[in-house]
């Protein structure tokens, strides 16, 4: 079922009105979404439980501070909810979720996965400087201001849904369309204005979209790789890190419950700093950043969805999203699976076999 829903207002009124006729049906009894910090120019993920405070929500603020993915992760990991949450994702968030499905870190049941389009995000401070009494809409940035990541991203619309919003080839409104039985079930007590049988002007839209952010994706990453390509470029890369790990805290699919960068395998006596310092004269501190890198890269590489939610958190301005993207494109090409595509799908480092991937140069003892 796909439909034109509120044609009359802009998509950031008919999604609040969207989410209104669910409460007001009792099909939710809670909504998780983008919502303004009070008295503040920063949106957070807020949980709703009423359709009262739908008006401190910004659907489609151009500003992602966190994975909602991993909010959605502390509301139903350890028990399920009680009743219906509907949580509104974008595609990044979604593909994150379906990961952390596959990892028993979110449970879908209660859950009803509500995704919207998404043209893209800018940084937080970049969001902020344009923000005063009203807040800035995408309309309010130039393409030049959007996130990397987010130029490169290859979904403008979620491969996972319940129900998504479509902006993309909307004259007005937004269209809506249920991607399962279970969004189908729920579309049926909303009202469409128009079912939408002919759907090959959204089509061309969300290519036109994603031819460009492939032309982009292509050239950025080729000179990327460039500027990576040896161990000397790879150091220099990485030379501002200060092991702050910012960048695994905020990342959606870091998922071990104790890292092994923070286990006790680092922590080391000071007879051995002075040991290491005399064998090598000048030791740079902090140590092991590399190490950090590679085996974040090694762990996650095949879960990475490109949200650059690493990127975002460096305060050294490491273009660590960046390079995240491109070895996990390379990666997941390799063994022709896409993150974040379907929760039935298995993790990869479950069923490796030893004898895969001989052909570079591992072979079998």
């Amino acid at each position: 079922m796909i439909g034109i829903y509120a044609k009359g207002l802009n998509p950031r009124e008919a999604t609040r009105e969207f989410f209104a006729e669910l409460f007001g049906a009792n099909l939710i009894s809670s909504a998780l979404l983008p919502a303004r910090k009070a008295g503040l120019n920063q949106i957070f993920p807020a949980l709703l439980s009423s359709q009262d405070s739908l008006d401190e929500t910004f659907p489609f603020a151009p500003v992602m501070p966190l994975s909602t993915a991993v909010q959605l992760s502390k509301i139903t990991r350890f028990a399920n909810p009680t009743n219906t949450v509907a949580v509104l994702l974008r595609p990044c968030e979604s593909r994150a979720a379906v990961e952390l499905v596959k990892l028993r870190q979110i449970s879908l049941d209660n859950v009803l996965l509500i995704t919207r389009d998404c043209p893209g995000t800018v940084e937080p401070e970049t969001f902020e400087e344009k923000a005063s009494d009203t807040l800035p809409t995408f309309a309010d940035f130039t393409e030049d201001d959007l996130r990397p990541v987010c130029r490169m991203c290859s979904y403008p619309e979620a491969p996972v849904a319940d129900i998504n919003i479509g902006t993309f080839g909307a004259e007005g409104g937004i269209i809506l369309e249920a991607k399962t039985e279970k969004g189908a079930e729920i579309l049926k007590h909303i009202k469409l204005e128009q079912e939408l049988e002919d759907t090959s002007a959204r089509d061309a839209a969300l290519k036109e979209e994603k031819d460009k952010r492939t032309a982009y994706a292509e050239k950025h990453l080729a000179e990327l790789q460039k500027e990576v390509a040896s161990i000397d470029n790879l150091v220099k890369f990485f030379a501002g890190c200060i092991n702050c790990h910012n960048c695994r805290s905020m990342c959606p699919v870091c998922y071990c419950n104790e890292c092994f960068f923070d286990s006790a395998t680092f922590h080391f006596e000071g007879p051995r700093y002075e040991e290491w310092a005399a064998r090598r004269v000048v030791l740079q501190m902090p140590r092991d950043e590399m190490l950090f890198h590679l085996g974040r890269m090694n762990h996650i590489g095949l879960s990475c969805v490109g949200c650059g939610m690493c990127e975002q958190a460096c305060p050294h301005d490491i273009k660590v999203g960046q390079l995240f993207t491109l070895i996990s494109t390379i990666a997941q090409k390799e063994l022709d699976i896409h993150a974040g595509m379907s929760v039935t799908d298995p993790l990869p480092l479950a069923t490796f076999r030893e004898e895969e991937f001989c052909q570079m140069g591992e072979e079998k003892v």
